[in-house]
């Protein structure tokens, strides 16, 4: 900021440099509120909740997404192993008789 750079543009080049949609989010909150001359403060009461429910909502959608991941997994290393055991046996005694 002090080797010639305004606020704006710093904040900006912050935000493309970290990627990430919730500090572009952040940032423009920032600069708006600089450029109208409101209160950061109050920008940020009214953003701080909304920024809170996107993560809690990716949250609950990764969760949900969780389960039909481990299904095939699941049924993967469960039941073969599980034949093994229960028709193995039947399997050695029918080689067996034959």
């Amino acid at each position: 900021m002090k080797a010639g750079k305004d606020k704006a543009s710093v904040l900006k080049d912050m935000a493309e440099r970290a990627g990430v949609q919730d500090i572009s989010s952040f940032v423009t909150v920032l600069v708006q509120s600089q450029q109208f001359g409101t209160s950061i403060a109050d920008a940020l009461r009214v953003c701080g909740p909304e920024m809170r429910d996107k993560r809690i909502m990716r949250a609950e959608e990764a969760a949900n997404k969780l389960p039909t991941k481990m299904t095939l997994a699941t049924i993967m290393l469960t039941v073969p192993p599980l034949l093994i055991i229960l028709i193995g046996p039947s399997v050695y005694s029918i080689s067996q008789n034959l």
